[in-house]
């Protein structure tokens, strides 16, 4: 028999018998890339492998950053194991014949199905924030407020935020449709162990600021903004250093950034609570708004008294704008206002060191 028949027969035979089979022939260190989303790639050593929907049985893996397909099993087992060849064809037939189908063909419901394709959508037609073909997305940025000249800025925007031209957007709230398609402003999410898990996005409108929509901001709906607070998921323009901070919502995180503050930002008030500071932290700054409901303030004090049980030896410091500039009514006051009301002549620096800093 040829290898390419061979391989077909074995294919054919291991069916929905994968994860099994992977785990005897893959080594322990490669299991969480070869079995669980977003593994590492074996070409490129991004973590952005995934499982091609509608392909599970025969254990299909994709890498969004370079596009490797490794199309079943069999070649997923090449790449990632030390046996070749007839060998590997061999162990593979011998297990297949020890396990019973534990995967279905139909194993990703349809509507993560949808969400994968969102996911995926983005992920192959995001270009680069400073691409000329980006300006939509820069202007959000520059009219609320934060210099996106600004050096620190440029470098925690690389890597992490994109605009993509065209996104299809649903929404029905009480019993009212409204959809779409509008440019996106969209930065990558990622989960403690630093596998891209989400895209953040916020729909432009095409002449100026938030596309006029129901949630104007949300992620692809894999994962829900609830889910992606509970997990600590966060968008790391930060870089893990002694001193680190946390912000709610990536435009007040990058302001300040601008401020030369080195600030990872969580997707809600409460994906704080959740945030944990890298192992090699030794500051903690905690960055909160000041809310009407007082969710902003009660996060940072609570996160601070969970650290000081949890890491005593993390000195940890709170942040919040100053109570007396906080309008009644409004919904909050955030360290993005702050910044762009002093460069407006609103706020003097005076009401920076209020706040226990300098710019």
């Amino acid at each position: 028999m040829s290898y390419v028949d061979y391989a077909k027969s074995v294919t054919d035979l291991a069916r929905g018998k994968w994860p099994s089979i992977l785990k005897e022939i893959v080594d322990t260190c490669y299991h969480r890339d070869i079995l669980e989303p977003n593994g590492v790639c074996p070409n490129c050593g991004k973590p952005d492998l995934y499982m091609v929907p509608k392909k599970e049985a025969d254990h299909a893996l994709k890498c969004r950053k370079c596009d490797t397909s490794l199309f079943n099993g069999v070649r997923v087992a090449d790449a990632f194991s030390q046996l070749k060849g007839r060998k590997l064809l061999k162990k593979i037939e011998e297990l297949a014949s020890k396990y019973d189908v534990s995967v279905d063909q139909q194993a990703v419901p349809v509507e993560r199905d949808f969400a994968r394709k969102e996911f995926d959508y983005i992920s192959d037609n995001s270009i680069e924030i400073f691409d000329a073909r980006s300006a939509l997305g820069l202007r959000y940025l520059s009219d609320r407020g934060i210099d996106v000249n600004n050096r620190n800025v440029i470098n925690a925007m690389h890597e992490t935020t994109y605009f993509v031209p065209r996104v299809s957007f649903y929404d029905k709230t009480d019993g009212v449709i409204t959809k779409g398609e509008f440019p996106v402003l969209a930065f990558k999410v990622f989960n403690e162990n630093g596998q891209h898990i989400n895209w953040w996005k916020i729909y432009l409108d095409p002449v100026q600021g938030k596309a006029k929509v129901p949630q104007a901001k949300r992620g692809c709906p894999t994962l829900t903004k609830g889910q992606m607070a509970e997990e600590g998921y966060c968008i790391p323009f930060g870089r893990y250093d002694e001193t680190v901070g946390v912000a709610e919502g990536p435009e007040t995180a990058l302001a300040l950034i601008e401020l030369g503050r080195n600030v990872f930002s969580t997707l809600t008030a409460n994906g704080i609570n959740r945030f944990e500071p890298p192992k090699c932290c030794k500051r903690f700054e905690l960055y909160g708004d000041y809310d009407r409901s007082g969710t902003g303030q009660k996060v940072v004090v609570t996160k601070h008294a969970d650290l000081s049980i949890k890491r005593p030896k993390v000195d940890v410091d709170i942040y919040l704008p100053p109570e007396r500039l906080y309008v009644d009514g409004e919904k909050s006051l955030d360290f993005l206002d702050l910044l762009d009301g002093h460069k407006r002549g609103q706020f003097t620096v005076h009401e920076f060191e209020q706040c226990g800093f300098e710019i």
